[in-house]
Order: structure tokens, then C-alpha cells, then sequence
């Protein structure tokens, strides 16, 4: 860990949550700024609620720590029971007694992503065109129109798109070398003629040129944008576009677009009449997705909508998905 990382991590169980850190990435998981964040609480938390002088994490410790607090959302809760499990586990295998926290069965989520129509996207596209310089944001007039660009046409996740480096892109074959994404894992995702057309105009515009090697979405002092910073105006766009709000009273998320790319990729392949034994998996490999359920989730998630879609893949659910549901 970086000095900067290790900022906080005092007391008692300090050096403790920086090896369980440094234990955890050596296994492959990236443990990031939002999780070293949270652990950072924990540690606050287990020090603050420790009675003795002794690494011993009991169950009265980790029942404080993982009880519901008010106005919170079940996922944020389930994040931070998962958290102290891990720990709990990590400390038994060294020798620390720690009591594991059981995995309760929450109340399944009922969330359906929102799904653009092709319409509204234009228009969010053509707001986006439609930004105009600012002095405190220099480039956002032009990293908005291609950023969306990008994460609707590729189905990138925004952590995956806000990491690029322009040396990810081989500009000779079109193709995007998206590194390190949510599974650790490396994929491929090509760029068809006219996104790689709007990737050349992007670049051009802010000075960026093939052999640079910073990020390709980077603020004037050469660091990544914070996905809460592209975020604010993102919704601002979303208003002047006209997009409604979902039937949870929010605006549409940034990875509704990914959501979106997903079915209207499969929404075309099944006009074209391409096997979906053929499509699903190709949809797989291009999303990064673990492995062909979590693909199956997405577009299961937009059934009601799109019949043609699930008609089409009736054959394959009866095939690979006999087990019942599973979480993406």
C-alpha cells in the first residue's frame, strides 16, 4: 500500500486492516479507493468499540458494525456485512479468533434498469453536442459527447471507461484493450467505424495524440474524473434531453446505458436473425461479464418490454438456466 493509502489506519487493529488489504489484493481482488475507504471506517469503528487491548473480534463488534442504520439502502448494508465477514474469515486464518458473520437471505431486489429507446438517446446525444466551454471544466464540452458515445455503443462500465489509457487503443485494428475490470479480468472490445471516427475528433480537439500515454479522459491536472463528477452534469444532460425519470423516481444511471447497449445489441442480432447460441455468448465475452448468466440477467431484467427478445431466447433459457435464478 501507498503512503496515502495508509493514511488512517491507526490504533489498534491499524496494521491489522492493511495486511487484511494487502492480503486481499494478493489473491486478485483490486480493493480500490472506495473499498480502502470503507475498511478505513471499520477500523475507526473496531477501535472505538474495543474493550480490551486485544485483536479479537467478537460477535457484539460485528453486530454493531453491521446493523441497519436509518435511511440506508439494503445493498449498502449488505456491502458492509461483507466486508467484516471478509475480515472475520481472514482473521481466523491467521490465528485471530473472530466471530463470521452467517450470510442472511435479504429481501430480493426488484430493480429493473431503465432501458433508452433509441430516440431518447439521440437526444441525450445531441445535448451532450451541445455543451459549451467552461472555464473551470476546460474539456468536459468535449469529453461528454464521446463518453457517452463510448459507454452506450461498447457497454463499458464508467469505473472501465474513466481508467482508459489512450495506449489501451490499437488505432490500427479499432479495437479497445479494457484492463483489470470488475472480474480482474482483460477483454478486447472493437469500435465500429463511426464510434472510432468520433474517438479521432475527440482526441483532436483536447490535443491528445496516438502516442500519448496518459488517461484518455483525464482533468487539466493529468488525473482521472471521478465517476460523482461526471455524474452531476450527466443529469443535467438527461433533463435537457427530455428523459423521463424511472419508476423508482430517479434519473437513469450512467450504467443504464450498459444495460441498454446489452439489449439493443441482442435486439438487433435476433432482427437479423442470428442464433442466439451465437449471440449471448459473443454478448459474454464483449461485456466482460463473469459468466453467461450474468448476461442472461440483463436482458431477463427487460422482459416485459421486449417480447421479441425473450421469445427468442426461450430455447436457450430451457437449455443452460433449468437451476432457477442466480445473482448476477
Amino acid at each position: 500500500m501507498s503512503e496515502k493509502e495508509m493514511t488512517g489506519f491507526d490504533g489498534l487493529y491499524g496494521d491489522t486492516c492493511i495486511a487484511f488489504i494487502e492480503y486481499r489484493r494478493s489473491l486478485g481482488y483490486k480493493y480500490g479507493e472506495r473499498i480502502v475507504r470503507a475498511i478505513r471506517e471499520l477500523n475507526r469503528y473496531l477501535n472505538e468499540h474495543t474493550t480490551d487491548n486485544t485483536i479479537n473480534l467478537t460477535k457484539e463488534q460485528v453486530l454493531g458494525f453491521a446493523a441497519k442504520r436509518e435511511n440506508e439502502q439494503p445493498m449498502t448494508q449488505m456491502r458492509r456485512e461483507a466486508l467484516i465477514r471478509q475480515l472475520a474469515v481472514y482473521l481466523n486464518s491467521v490465528g485471530v479468533p473472530a466471530y463470521v458473520l452467517p450470510e442472511h437471505q435479504h429481501e430480493r431486489c426488484s430493480f429493473v434498469p431503465y432501458i433508452f429507446t433509441r430516440e431518447q438517446i439521440c437526444s441525450l446525444l445531441k445535448a451532450a453536442d451541445g455543451l459549451q466551454y467552461a472555464y473551470r471544466s476546460p474539456n468536459m464540452n468535449h469529453v461528454y459527447p464521446f463518453l457517452i458515445r463510448l459507454l452506450y455503443c461498447c457497454g463499458l462500465r464508467i469505473s472501465e471507461a474513466l481508467s482508459l489509457k489512450i495506449s489501451d487503443i490499437d488505432f490500427s485494428d479499432r479495437v479497445i484493450t479494457v484492463r483489470q475490470s470488475k472480474y480482474n479480468n482483460t477483454r478486447l472490445v472493437p469500435m465500429s467505424e463511426s464510434l472510432f471516427a468520433c474517438l479521432r475528433n475527440y482526441m483532436n480537439s483536447v490535443g491528445y495524440s496516438e502516442n500519448d500515454t496518459g488517461l484518455l479522459f483525464r482533468n487539466r491536472w493529468g488525473e482521472a474524473y471521478r465517476t460523482g463528477s461526471i455524474l452531476g452534469r450527466y443529469k443535467k444532460l438527461l433533463v435537457e434531453a427530455g428523459v423521463p425519470c424511472a419508476a423508482n423516481g430517479r434519473l437513469p444511471r450512467l450504467h443504464d446505458l450498459r444495460h441498454t447497449f446489452a439489449v439493443h445489441a441482442l435486439e438487433s442480432m435476433v432482427d437479423k436473425g442470428i442464433d442466439t447460441y451465437v449471440s449471448i455468448p459473443y454478448l459474454e465475452e464483449y461485456m466482460g461479464h463473469r459468466n453467461i448468466k450474468c448476461t442472461e440477467k440483463y436482458l431477463r431484467l427487460t422482459a416485459e418490454s421486449y417480447d421479441r427478445i425473450i421469445d427468442a431466447l426461450v430455447p436457450l433459457y430451457n437449455d443452460m438456466f433449468k437451476g432457477g435464478d442466480e445473482d448476477e
